[in-house]
């Protein structure tokens, strides 16, 4: 499996190559203004041989656990940011966040107390990160009341079927996996629980990838994949693929079997929910010094099925020698990836689903990046001397406008996991006081946020749809739909998008039923849901 080399050397070559080739993708002028997006060079996209293979044994999924309500004071730290979890007498670190674009955000955090005394937390806003649930506590899972010491917690959305997650488990004993139906209501549909592989796997890195009912090989059960690395017991360290597509099982793959002379490390991952790309991104390095350590980038299309990965083809990028800790997102086309690379933060980026790559350099300094696509924006985050600084573009990349987000100075943890941003949604770790914890910002850009303003009944139902945020929100689908009466002969149902203007309001309906008795309205509005028992009396709706 041989792999062209990008190294230091290629960079910092890179003015001659200007001379003679055309790997420019921004005017020299834009450049020159841009003192922030320095360097430039294109990355060989090339079709790849597939490295996965089913791995042999038949693994089970199990039901642990719903998640619970936990009464606890939220402590409040210093400053003017949010803080979001704080809890007494222990560290909150590691926060990881999930969110459906709008105002709908999951946050997954650390609360450390001891060696043998770790657990996950989470809450939840649907205000855009103004005010959190629950107001006076937690949701968890009593992890460690069941053995399980966990840590890093990781959570992706999943569009119509909800939120996947996982976390790195330090006593290798299964591979734990989340299921939220919906990433604000811990009660909704199933509710939120923990589910486990019987995979005793030392994994050293995790993440997940979310997928819609568009993308998913089995709706009822799958909201997404879990990848990671872990050591199989040889001299390997190896990739594997996992996903669920019934009630008590589903696939595994991985690169055991086909590429022993290398070894993945530090592996992020997301899917396109729009185009059904998936991609991923690793540290990988050579048994047989074939290259240095360094990044490559992979991907392939999913379509539906659990044989999407060998279906459809698989692309890479080469191998960009000496850079380390990736991160990557992707939406509506468009991939943004961000490493460390000789002391700074560099990014490579596709805004035609892969279909060509370029590299730019960000910033000469900084450590663990993250970045997220929001609508046309694309934000970067890094750490730079205990600070978080944000990167926002909202040029496909062209040029970046730079800030620091911190309000108290040299006060972020400086961590693989200590920060995360999703959407326009930023989270970080604290450690200005006593014990660590959690603090939230928005980054400056613009997106819409869809509230279900009011429902009212009558010779049919109307829903008033409200755009509470600060962009436009265009197509965005809704559904109405009433069940039930006597005998059930009440199933009715109205579907279509609307576009609602910032700060503006769109009124859906569902035209007039007929029957009678006990009835339910279900009424799903993008992310946004709300379920409204009624009685139905002969054409009149009372609700």
């Amino acid at each position: 499996m041989k792999r062209k080399q990008i190294g230091k050397w290629a960079i910092s070559l890179l003015i001659i190559g200007l001379m003679i080739t055309s790997t420019l993708v921004m005017p020299a002028e834009e450049a020159e203004n841009n003192e922030f997006a320095k360097t430039y060079e294109k990355l060989e996209v090339k079709k790849v041989t597939n490295k996965f293979s089913f791995v042999s044994d038949s693994l089970e999924l199990n039901k642990i656990t719903k998640a619970s309500y936990l009464p606890r004071e939220i402590k409040n730290q210093i400053g003017i940011d949010l803080p979001i979890l704080g809890l007494e007498g222990m560290d909150v670190l590691n926060p990881h966040l999930a969110t459906d674009g709008g105002g709908n955000i999951l946050l997954a955090g650390e609360g450390y107390e001891s060696s043998f005394n770790s657990d996950i937390y989470f809450r939840s806003s649907i205000d855009g990160g103004q005010s959190w649930l629950p107001e006076d506590g937690t949701i968890w899972f009593d992890l460690a009341s069941g053995g399980i010491i966990p840590e890093k917690p990781v959570v992706d959305y999943s569009g119509d079927l909800g939120a996947i997650g996982s976390f790195l488990r330090l006593n290798p004993e299964g591979i734990p996996q989340f299921d939220f139906d919906s990433i604000t209501d811990p009660e909704a549909g199933d509710g939120w629980q923990l589910l486990t592989w019987n995979d005793n796997d030392e994994v050293d890195s995790i993440d997940v990838c979310g997928w819609n009912s568009q993308f998913s090989p089995a709706p009822d059960f799958s909201k997404g994949m879990i990848v990671y690395t872990a050591d199989d017991d040889t001299t390997t360290n190896v990739m594997h693929l996992l996903w669920s597509d019934s009630e008590t099982g589903g696939q595994s793959l991985w690169t055991g079997s086909g590429d022993a002379d290398y070894e993945w490390e530090n592996v992020k991952t997301d899917n396109d929910l729009v185009t059904g790309m998936h991609w991923e991104v690793y540290e990988i390095s050579s048994n047989q010094g074939e290259f240095e350590p360094g990044i490559e980038i992979e991907w392939c299309r999913l379509d539906g099925t659990n044989d999407w990965w060998q279906n459809n083809d698989w692309y890479a990028t080469d191998v960009i020698e000496g850079a380390s800790s990736p991160d990557i997102d992707s939406a509506n086309g468009k991939m943004y990836c961000v490493f460390e690379l000789d002391g700074g933060i560099y990014c490579a980026y596709s805004n035609n689903d892969g279909g060509n790559i370029d590299v730019m350099e960000l910033s000469s300094t900084g450590t663990n990046p993250h970045v997220s696509i929001a609508g046309d924006s694309v934000i970067i985050t890094y750490i730079d001397n205990g600070n978080l600084i944000s990167a926002i573009s909202e040029n496909s990349g062209s040029s970046w406008e730079e800030s620091t987000v911190n309000d108290e100075s040299g006060t972020v943890m400086d961590d693989t996991h200590s920060s995360h941003i999703a959407g326009g949604y930023m989270a970080w770790t604290y450690e200005g006081s006593e014990y660590t914890s959690l603090l939230f910002d928005v980054a400056g850009v613009d997106v819409p946020i869809i509230e279900i303003e009011s429902v009212s009944g009558g010779f049919g139902v109307n829903a008033v749809i409200a755009n509470t945020g600060t962009a436009d929100a265009t197509d965005v689908d809704y559904s109405i739909t009433a069940t039930g009466g006597i005998l059930g002969m009440i199933n009715k149902e109205s579907s279509g998008t609307i576009s609602v203007n910032a700060g503006g309001s769109q009124t859906i309906s569902l035209p007039m039923i007929i029957g009678v008795g006990a009835v339910t309205i279900e009424l799903i509005v993008g992310s946004a849901s709300e379920t409204i028992s009624g009685t139905q009396l002969f054409v009149y709706t009372n609700i």
